[in-house]
């Protein structure tokens, strides 16, 4: 199996299959927070008269101030657990009250001009602090929602807002705040993951957002002391899900994704390979999915967790796959293939931008034309190809336009077929003549082995009635001797009975005479 980074696209071409590495799959969740402490003493210096200004400014006030909690906005149909406003606050408070404990550190963090962010004992933003976090004595927080109006840092307002909004956003943070923010918290989740797209990252990191609870500091630097002198800061805590890794035993998940065969309007594709599989490379473990799971039963995202999960099964029960998935097995016998006749479609999108042109006519002539640039290109399509459409482009062939999707830099190699590794994948056709012909030999294979388990399936059928037959006649033959033996013991009680009446008949016969005699000769005595 290819060693590929979450993002990449493998396309191997010898096998007609391309896959993509998903993450990992995480047999349980578990609940981690990230700390971004937001200094807002210049804030103050420029609005003192403000309601927070005013807060961190007056000693007779608590030094720790809960302002809100937030839930995201999530569907109900989620396959991840959901937690009410009680139980977040109280998960964050008390973790909270942990990383407050670290107020040396936080002294630091207060002295500079920019957001610092804290997660898995791990201080992100500021290079010279990276030392572990050290437990010193506890701190206590009071719970408070005081007026909060808006202050001139537009970092601040952006907080403000999202409170307001009772929404959780990340606006607060600038572009580079915000990549350093997901570096930080991502990188819990997989360690492989690279950052290509910040909206795409944001969007892959608000799905797995659990709560968000926001405090005020009156002095960030000492908190066990009410000093006004020192900087005051925000505290957003986030409580999100990870995976649970607690070794390097693990199934890596990967999405497949068939390429077919189309050879005189008749499509060759693979039609027995699932969608998704969870592999263990260490025991040779896998888990499948048909389809892509849906979002009630499990959730997809840079690591897979589902609430009900498939059965783990040895990869040696499965030989097609086995085969698809190591590249040190040239062949792919075991895998079937289905044969769809009368395919009108010329182009079919495998992944992204990756598209399969089914060509077998004359030179067709394809325009690139960038979408804000005024110069175009030209490429040639001579046979079945696949190319990949370039970012912000659009390619046009005779009636057929094709838009280049979001524009993410992903990696996606095909392997060649003359130096057996695998190259970027460009604008240039890769020719498909050698899938075809092999996607081809192997459905007609798969057909010849299947026309000779048919025979031999009648042959065993024949030995099949012959048993059967002769199952039947010893059936028959004990049915009759039961039958047999059932008539005779009939007749031998039959003629038993008749036996004893012609007895009971004699008696009765034997009685009356002596009855007669008796009194015959009781007749003569008195005579």
């Amino acid at each position: 199996m290819i060693h590929s980074t979450t993002s990449d696209t493998y396309i191997n071409t010898e096998k007609a299959i391309a896959h993509r590495r998903v993450g990992i799959y995480s047999f349980q969740l578990k609940e981690e927070i990230v700390y971004s402490i937001v200094p807002i003493k210049n804030a103050c210096t420029e609005s003192p008269s403000t309601n927070v200004c005013a807060f961190t400014s007056n000693p007779a006030y608590p030094n720790i101030v809960e302002i809100s909690t937030i839930l995201p906005s999530r569907d109900k149909d989620n396959a991840l657990p959901r937690y009410d406003t009680n139980h977040i606050f109280s998960s964050i408070r008390s973790n909270l009250q942990k990383m407050l404990q670290l107020h040396q550190s936080l002294e630091q963090i207060a002295k500079q001009d920019f957001i610092t962010h804290l997660v898995g004992e791990q201080f992100h933003g500021i290079e010279h602090i990276q030392k572990s976090l050290q437990y010193l004595t506890s701190t206590q927080i009071e719970n408070g929602k005081p007026n909060i109006f808006q202050i001139s840092s537009t970092t601040l307002v952006n907080v403000f807002k999202q409170i307001n909004n009772n929404k959780i956003t990340f606006d607060f943070l600038t572009d580079i705040e915000l990549r350093s923010f997901l570096l930080a918290t991502i990188s819990m989740i997989d360690n492989s993951y690279q950052i290509i797209d910040l909206s795409e990252s944001l969007k892959l990191f608000t799905d797995l957002i659990i709560g968000q609870s926001i405090y005020i500091l009156r002095s960030c630097g000492d908190i066990n002391k009410q000093s006004i002198s020192s900087q005051s800061c925000l505290i957003v805590a986030t409580s999100f899900f990870r995976p649970l890794v607690e070794n390097d035993n693990v199934p890596l998940v990967y999405q497949l994704t068939p390429l077919p065969a189309i050879l005189n309007r008749e499509q060759f594709i693979y039609s027995n390979i699932p969608r998704i599989v969870a592999l263990n490379t260490q025991d040779q473990s896998v888990m499948t999915w048909n389809t892509i799971p849906n979002k009630n039963e499990c959730l997809f995202s840079i690591f897979l967790y589902c609430s009900k999960r498939p059965p783990l099964i040895r990869l040696s029960q499965l030989p097609c796959l086995s085969q698809l998935l190591y590249d040190d097995k040239k062949s792919v016998s075991s895998c079937d293939i289905t044969r769809i006749l009368d395919v009108e479609t010329k182009l079919i999108n495998i992944v992204d931008d990756v598209w399969l042109f089914s060509h077998d006519g004359p030179p067709m002539y394809c325009q690139l034309q960038p979408n804000i640039e005024p110069y175009s290109a030209f490429t040639i399509i001579n046979e079945s190809s696949l190319l990949r459409l370039p970012c912000e482009q659009t390619m046009t062939c005779s009636d057929i336009k094709m838009l280049s999707s979001n524009c993410i830099d992903r990696k996606v190699l095909i392997k060649s077929s003359t130096t057996d590794e695998y190259e970027f994948l460009s604008t240039t056709p890769f020719s498909l003549q050698n899938m075809n012909i092999q996607l081809l030999s192997t459905y007609q294979f798969r057909v010849k082995t299947s026309f000779k388990n048919i025979l031999d399936n009648l042959n065993n059928d024949r030995l099949t009635v012959k048993t059967v037959f002769k199952e039947f006649g010893v059936i028959v033959l004990s049915a009759f001797l039961f039958l047999f033996f059932s008539i005779v013991l009939f007749v031998v009680r039959y003629v038993k009975r008749l036996l004893v009446r012609r007895l009971e008949h004699l008696e009765t016969n034997v009685d009356d005479l002596v009855h007669a005699v008796a009194i015959r000769l009781d007749d003569e005595s008195f005579a």
